[in-house]
């Protein structure tokens, strides 16, 4: 009996020896700490969205020259890339009809002055009863046509681009002369010497560059996380340059083709505006 109750007290210390007890997991205190900066850190990174743009100039800042009469070019001026100030010369166009056209406006304008004194001595001669109604409509009439005639040829050559002063006083102009409107560098030239130019021919393009913006692309899904005055950089193509620009108007009209939105940003730094290239593609990161 005693040895079956030593027996029975061993298998219960073994039995009892191999029960697993629970462990606790320790974490060393370094890497808890490490694992919370992570965490933290993960929690306030800046919120990124990038998109691509290119460089432009407002509609005012660009100008199309194109041939108002026509005529044969018989002298070009400029090159692409020459800079220009408004009122450079870039061509001239010589036509026979314009000698005519000249001499039709001073005929026009010595008639005009005739009828002029004429309506002065009629309406004199009316006033005292010593002209007949019927010679009285006839010099209104020919007062009014005098005076639309000239009128009419002097806003034709005007718009064509002829000094008609010179031309009332006299100065034939063998030459019709192409100046700039704008100041700025000139982009684009398609004329030749011996060319023939007819009205709404393109001739030549010059842009000016102080007005520079980026017009950004932004999806359509992320328009509503810009707003008015949000800070962007971006890096021209080609280039490891990081400029930063602005925003300054957000369009209302997504467009279908791109299903992008067009954003308007300002350069922070104008000083760069000179390295940029209109048309230029830029590569834009926004960061909150």
């Amino acid at each position: 009996m005693k040895k079956i109750i030593i027996i029975v007290s061993v298998f219960i210390v073994l039995n009892s020896c191999n029960e697993k007890s629970p462990v606790n997991e320790f974490v060393p205190e370094d890497e808890e700490t490490e694992q919370a900066a992570i965490a933290q850190a993960t929690k306030h990174a800046p919120q990124v969205m990038e998109c691509f743009g290119y460089i432009d100039v407002p509609p005012s800042s660009m100008a199309e020259i194109h041939a108002r009469s026509s005529g044969y070019i018989s002298g070009i001026a400029v090159l692409e890339g020459t800079q220009v100030s408004k009122g450079t010369l870039l061509a001239e166009i010589s036509s026979p009809d314009f000698a005519l056209l000249q001499r039709q406006l001073q005929e026009a304008g010595a008639n005009w002055s005739f009828e002029q004194a004429r309506f002065a001595r009629m309406s004199g001669l009316y006033e005292k009863n010593a002209l007949s109604a019927a010679d009285w409509e006839t010099a209104q009439r020919d007062h009014a046509l005098a005076k639309a005639t000239f009128s009419g040829l002097k806003e034709q050559l005007d718009a064509i681009g002829f000094d008609t002063s010179r031309v009332l006083a006299g100065q034939i102009q063998t030459a019709l002369k192409l100046y700039s409107p704008i100041h700025g560098v000139v982009t684009e030239v398609h004329a030749s010497n011996g060319q023939m130019a007819t009205p709404g021919d393109h001739l030549f393009s010059v842009i000016d560059k102080s007005h520079l913006h980026v017009e950004l692309q932004i999806p359509a899904s992320d328009v509503q996380q810009i707003e008015l005055e949000d800070q962007f950089r971006f890096t021209p193509a080609g280039t490891l340059d990081t400029l930063f620009g602005e925003v300054h108007l957000i369009n209302d009209v997504v467009d279908e083709a791109t299903n992008t939105v067009r954003v308007h940003g300002h350069l922070l730094d104008d000083a760069h505006a000179d390295h940029l290239l209109v048309g230029e593609r830029v590569f834009v990161v926004f960061e909150e």
